[in-house]
């Protein structure tokens, strides 16, 4: 096979690249792109693969994170002669490449700042490059640019459109190449070069929508009435809405194929755009076959430690009992109504009179306190500027969100804060953690993984959440965790238990907040949380099974079967082809 015969695959998304993480896409990006890895070693048919996202600069972007692409870290490799030549055709345009490697996977990034700044002659007037960009894509797929350029939104638009291009103008020389495009940013390009017929294959993965994510929770609602949006007519989105980032999405129906990450994406899709497609799940990475429980055990306490030291120190009382402390947790955005927050904050307080009662009645020790992190932040905050004691104490700059201040407020109006536990009035209390975790936090000094393991459990309440890796991400530490039916990961869950034949298997419990009112579901959590609580209190071998429940579900979510499937539609081949064993453990049986 000629190099110019080898397939090519294009990973792109916006936040592709090192140091461009703002969500959870950039995880799934690298979890793919790792595993294509892996088959690209094991398997004899050749192809290359390419991750491709922009580069960010910092303080001059839109965005509000200041991501700043990592260049420095990119290593030399080796790069196919046409790829090369795309590229050289692009930086003569003036477009920013680099490229290189890192831990085996080929990364090529695209600055397009120039854009704004550089300009372009025509027949009849000069224009700047990303007015010429707008101009062409009015023709191409009638979207109306400077309709958008004035909104709040309008740089975001533009950063998303001009990538788009350069991605598209990247790709339409290269022999064999498919694209795999991860959400709106990126849709453009594929759109681009299907309507200036550039021979390539074009995926569209939705991983959400932007109508769903503005109606949040009342999406379903919509769907339910099965209404169908009627093509490029905005009028049947919701009110509020980015039109434009809509718009950009809408793009998603000129791929060759679409899928979905979920079955809620995928009907929100339909109704309000009319595309359809295949759902294929997201996976998490499953270092480990077995639970290591002396690391389970040591992130534990140290987790009890740490509250019991530094609520004595810095919250005052009496000193809690290390052995008595429960730690749970959940992470998510700063969502109060889709990420359910008041139904979590109601099962903690109905959680509280509960082991209150089994206190009273001598059935668990009554020294036993329940203490939740709330993990959600709406960005990183300098751990320098946090003050001693954070989360348990914050700062006057600590809560600089309208919605974690009110997250801050509610905890304190059902009297779920630390001081009520202290005080004697709560055996549970919740404590907000308005950070992104990691090593260097300024609180715990914890990543998410080592949280997650010492924990005895976590909740995710949400109802709007499209897919949810947190949840299989938990399992896959050994800990059970308690997830809503309104999560797209409960489908998958489902199919774990239809195929053991037991639908009342424990490890991750599913409530259904799509059937039951809240107060139901609110008490559903509570009790589960009590069966969890008192496994790991009074029945260590129980506690244990759910532990190992919880990671066989994680491993039947991994990322080997999706990457097939992603592949089989890249390529244009069976995903059967790739399913020998790469070096990736298959699910469970």
């Amino acid at each position: 096979m000629s190099t110019n015969d080898r397939p090519i695959i294009f990973i792109v998304s916006e936040e592709a690249g090192l140091g461009n993480k703002l969500g959870g896409i950039s995880d799934v990006v690298h979890s793919e792109a790792k595993t294509i890895v892996k088959f690209q070693k094991r398997q004899k048919t050749k192809f290359s693969s390419y991750v491709v996202g922009p580069i960010f600069k910092g303080l001059n972007d839109w965005n509000p994170q200041k991501r700043v692409t990592r260049i420095s870290e990119l290593e030399s490799t080796s790069i196919e002669p046409q790829i090369k030549t795309a590229i050289d055709r692009l930086q003569s345009d003036g477009v920013e490449v680099h490229y290189g490697e890192k831990d085996g996977i080929n990364y090529l990034l695209l600055g397009t700042d120039h854009y704004e700044t550089d300009h372009v002659k025509t027949e009849t007037e000069t224009l700047s490059k990303g007015d010429h960009i707008k101009a062409e894509a009015f023709k191409l797929v009638h979207l109306q640019s400077d309709k958008f350029d004035w909104m709040d939104y309008g740089k975001e638009f533009s950063h998303y459109l001009y990538f788009s291009h350069a991605v598209s103008e990247l790709a339409r020389t290269i022999d064999n190449i498919s694209l795999h495009l991860h959400e709106f940013p990126t849709f453009y390009a594929g759109a681009r070069l299907k309507q200036k017929h550039i021979p390539c294959r074009v995926l569209a993965t939705f991983h959400a929508t932007v109508p769903g994510r503005a109606e949040g929770i009342h999406s379903l609602e919509t769907i339910k009435k099965g209404r169908e949006a009627k093509i490029n007519e905005s009028d049947n989105w919701p009110k509020g809405i980015r039109e434009g980032l809509a718009q950009l999405e809408l793009l998603g129906k000129y791929a060759d194929a679409q899928t979905f990450v979920g079955n809620q994406t995928r009907a929100e899709a339909y109704t309000y755009y009319g595309i359809n497609g295949k759902v294929i799940r997201n996976g998490i990475e499953v270092t480990t076959k077995e639970i290591n429980w002396k690391r389970k055990e040591k992130y534990n306490r140290y987790i009890r430690h740490w509250l019991a030291e530094n609520i004595y120190e810095f919250v005052g009382g009496e000193k809690l009992n290390t052995e008595a402390i429960l730690p749970w947790y959940t992470v998510s955005r700063i969502e109060i109504k889709n990420k359910g927050f008041h139904t979590l904050c109601d099962a903690l307080v109905l959680r509280d009179i509960d082991l209150k009662n089994r206190i009273l009645e001598g059935e668990v020790p009554e020294d036993t306190r329940i203490i939740f992190f709330l993990v959600a932040a709406e960005g990183r905050k300098d751990p320098t500027a946090l003050p001693e004691g954070f989360p348990l104490i914050y700062g006057p700059d600590t809560l600089l969100g309208r919605e974690s201040i009110l997250y801050h407020e509610y905890i304190k109006k059902k009297h779920l804060d630390i001081e009520s536990l202290i005080a004697g009035k709560r055996k549970v209390a919740a404590v907000l953690y308005p950070q992104w975790i990691c090593a260097k936090d300024g609180g715990l000094g914890l990543s998410v993984n080592e949280l997650a393991a010492g924990a005895i459990g976590g909740v995710f309440p949400s109802y709007y959440e499209p897919f949810l890796l947190t949840a299989p991400a938990t399992g896959a530490q050994g800990t059970p965790c308690i997830v809503s039916r309104a999560c797209g990961v409960s489908d998958a869950i489902l199919d774990y238990r239809r195929m053991k034949g037991d639908r009342k298997r424990g490890g991750m419990y599913l409530v259904d907040n799509l059937a039951q009112t809240e107060l139901e579901t609110a008490m559903d959590i509570a009790v589960k949380m009590r069966t969890i609580d008192e496994a790991y209190q009074l029945n260590r071998p129980k506690f244990e099974n759910l532990c190992q429940e919880s990671i066989d579900v994680a491993k039947t979510l991994t990322w080997k079967e999706p990457t097939e499937e992603y592949l089989g539609l890249l390529l244009g081949e069976p995903s059967s082809s790739f399913s020998d064993d790469c070096g990736i453990p298959a699910a469970s049986q």
